[in-house]
This record gives C-alpha cells, structure tokens and sequence, in this order.
C-alpha cells in the first residue's frame, strides 16, 4: 500500500483528493488529513506517510518549512505541490526540494492523478491507477484493501494465494479471480512485482548483500531471485547497484 497525507485548509479540496485516492488508485491509503501545519506535523510524527499532497497556501502557516521538517521525518517522502496561482518562487522551491509535481488551482482532474501516479511509481510502488472498476460494493472493496495490506505485510514470506484467501476468508477460485478483475495481473504477478520493487528500493539504499537482501523479499534461493530480477529489469541485482546505488 502507498500511504498518502493530504494538507490542505480547503476542505473541498481535501474531500476533492481523497475521493481521487480512493475512486482511482486501489491500493492508495489515505492518512488523516490535516488542515494546519501544526496538524499534519502530528500526523507525520505518528505515521509513516510516503507520499505527502500539501498547498502552498496554508493560512498563516510557512508550507515550506513543513515540507522541509516532514522531510527530516520521511527522507524518502514523494510531494506534490498545491498553489493558486503560478508563481516563480513556489516552482523554484518545488523544483529545489524535488517535487514530483506544482500544479495550479483549479486543480484538473487528469493532472491530479498523473502526478499522484508518478508520484507512486517514483516509490517504487506498483502504480493501480483506474483498475477499480469491477469494486462494486463497499464489501468487496474492503476485501480487496485487506489482501493488499496482507500481501504489503507478509510478501517476505512464503505466501500462497491459499494464505491470502485464508486471510480473508474467501474462496481461493474467488480471491484469483477477484484479483485478477481489480489488479489487472495474476496475485503471483503482483507479488513477484512488489517484491522486485522492495528489492529495489534495498539495492539502491544499502550495502546489504545480494543474498540477504533476496531472504527480506522473500526469495530463500539468491540465484532465483537474480534470475527474476534480471527478467524484470534487464539487469543483474549486482549491475542494477552498480548503476543506481544511492551514495
């Protein structure tokens, strides 16, 4: 699961981007919001947000120094930036902190969700942008957000669609297929991309050894898990290091 703040003084805008959260991207959780720096410096404090949706227009608050001590919090945090209108400052700002987006209200509905997109896919997540079309009901809907915070939680080990339907207490043949409908790839698809993903985020952010970083993501056999890696990303998890490696 991505875990997302949104910070914003207008209520219809944080409503505006929730909904966008919840309708468009399945495995986006949205965190309390918060409508005041001091509010979303709690939050940030309590939780583990990676991706952090703030206006630059806070009232009688500095938008910038609240980015810059979440940042201090969450140094892999992913922002997309809210203002009123244009202005050089804000966008040299956003540009200088490493913004994955600035937008300008009024917020467009495309634009909104190709930047939390990006946003997503930056995090080495796997982006589920529209493939909530077959969530009919509430009920099915909050089956399907227990299997991603089960498959997010347990992926290190050796999980089996039977855990998962396990987990929730549905028919296996109903799990595949309702995974399939909702995801857009198979559960072992998925958590063979999330894994890769998590590998990632390791190799480029540790030392730790190939062998050990295959065991966190659940690949007991390193040799297997550099097979998969390679098949994935063309590349080696040595190579992949070597070229992204964060010094």
């Amino acid at each position: 699961m991505c875990y997302v703040m949104i910070v914003s003084n207008d209520i219809k805008e944080r409503q505006y981007l929730h909904q966008v959260l919840n309708e468009d991207f399945l495995n986006a959780v949205v965190l309390p919001e918060a409508a005041t720096a001091t509010e979303a410096l709690k939050i940030a404090q309590l939780s583990q947000p990676e991706l952090l949706l703030l206006s630059l227009t806070l009232p009688d608050e500095e938008s910038s120094l609240l980015y810059k001590e979440i940042l201090a919090l969450h140094p892999s945090i992913k922002v997309v930036l809210f203002d009123d209108v244009g202005d050089f400052k804000h966008a040299q700002f956003a540009l200088r902190a490493g913004a994955i987006d600035y937008l300008v209200r009024p917020l467009q509905s495309t634009d909104v969700k190709n930047a939390i997109h990006r946003a997503i896919i930056n995090l080495n997540h796997v982006s589920l942008l529209n493939r909530d079309g077959k969530l009919t009901t509430y009920k099915t809907k909050q089956s399907v957000d227990r299997m991603f915070i089960y498959l997010h939680s347990n992926y290190q080990k050796n999980l089996t669609l039977n855990d998962l339907a396990d987990h929730v207490h549905l028919n296996k043949n109903y799990v595949s297929r309702l995974f399939k409908e909702t995801v857009g790839m198979t559960f072992i698809a998925y958590l063979t991309n999330y894994r890769i993903q998590r590998s990632k985020d390791l190799l480029r952010s540790t030392t730790d050894n190939i062998t050990d970083i295959a065991m966190a993501v659940g690949y007991i056999e390193p040799t297997y898990f550099s097979r998969v890696f390679k098949k994935d990303t063309l590349l080696t998890p040595l190579q992949y290091r070597q070229r992204y490696h964060i010094d």
